[in-house]
Protein backbone atom coordinates (compact mmCIF):
# COMPACT_ATOMS: atom_id res chain seq x y z
CA UNK A 1 0.00 0.00 0.00
CA UNK A 2 1.17 3.72 -0.74
CA UNK A 3 0.40 6.40 1.51
CA UNK A 4 1.41 9.66 0.28
CA UNK A 5 1.60 12.58 3.13
CA UNK A 6 1.20 16.60 1.94
CA UNK A 7 2.25 19.08 4.35
CA UNK A 8 -0.41 22.02 3.53
CA UNK A 9 2.01 24.85 4.55
CA UNK A 10 4.62 23.73 2.87
CA UNK A 11 2.70 22.79 -0.91
CA UNK A 12 1.22 26.77 -0.62
CA UNK A 13 4.80 27.92 0.16
CA UNK A 14 5.88 25.96 -2.95
CA UNK A 15 2.79 27.21 -4.99
CA UNK A 16 3.77 31.04 -3.71
CA UNK A 17 6.84 31.17 -4.73
CA UNK A 18 6.33 29.53 -8.35
CA UNK A 19 3.61 32.07 -8.49
CA UNK A 20 5.85 34.54 -7.63
CA UNK A 21 8.92 33.63 -10.35
CA UNK A 22 6.30 33.81 -13.35
CA UNK A 23 5.15 37.19 -11.64
CA UNK A 24 8.73 38.52 -12.18
CA UNK A 25 8.69 37.00 -15.26
CA UNK A 26 5.91 38.80 -16.84
CA UNK A 27 6.72 41.75 -15.22
CA UNK A 28 10.26 41.94 -16.87
CA UNK A 29 8.87 41.62 -20.24
CA UNK A 30 5.88 44.16 -20.28
CA UNK A 31 5.38 47.60 -18.41
CA UNK A 32 1.72 49.16 -18.03
CA UNK A 33 2.20 53.05 -17.88
CA UNK A 34 -0.85 56.37 -19.27
CA UNK A 35 0.20 58.70 -21.33
CA UNK A 36 1.78 61.04 -19.18
CA UNK A 37 4.01 58.61 -17.83
CA UNK A 38 5.13 57.67 -21.47
CA UNK A 39 5.81 60.96 -22.90
CA UNK A 40 7.88 61.78 -19.32
CA UNK A 41 9.98 58.57 -19.79
CA UNK A 42 10.22 59.17 -23.31
CA UNK A 43 10.97 63.05 -23.15
CA UNK A 44 8.75 63.65 -25.80
CA UNK A 45 5.24 65.32 -26.89
CA UNK A 46 2.14 63.37 -27.13
CA UNK A 47 2.13 64.31 -30.45
CA UNK A 48 5.54 62.71 -31.11
CA UNK A 49 4.77 59.60 -29.57
CA UNK A 50 1.72 59.14 -31.58
CA UNK A 51 3.34 59.81 -35.13
CA UNK A 52 6.48 57.54 -34.09
CA UNK A 53 5.29 54.23 -32.17
CA UNK A 54 1.45 54.29 -32.18
CA UNK A 55 0.53 55.07 -35.46
CA UNK A 56 2.92 51.96 -36.21
CA UNK A 57 1.08 48.37 -37.28
CA UNK A 58 4.03 46.85 -35.56
CA UNK A 59 3.49 48.48 -32.14
CA UNK A 60 2.58 46.25 -29.44
CA UNK A 61 -0.59 48.26 -27.16
CA UNK A 62 -3.36 47.56 -25.49
CA UNK A 63 -6.29 50.36 -24.54
CA UNK A 64 -7.82 49.39 -21.30
CA UNK A 65 -11.37 51.18 -21.07
CA UNK A 66 -12.86 51.60 -17.66
CA UNK A 67 -17.08 51.41 -18.27
CA UNK A 68 -18.65 53.41 -16.36
CA UNK A 69 -20.13 50.13 -14.63
CA UNK A 70 -16.38 49.27 -13.89
CA UNK A 71 -16.20 46.53 -15.97
CA UNK A 72 -13.04 46.38 -18.20
CA UNK A 73 -12.81 45.96 -21.90
CA UNK A 74 -9.30 45.61 -23.85
CA UNK A 75 -9.18 46.70 -26.99
CA UNK A 76 -6.05 46.08 -29.55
Amino acid sequence: MLEIKLDDEELKALYLAEVQKRLDKIELQSMLMDAKQLCKMLSLSWPTVEKLFLSDPNFPSIRIVFAACHNVAIQS
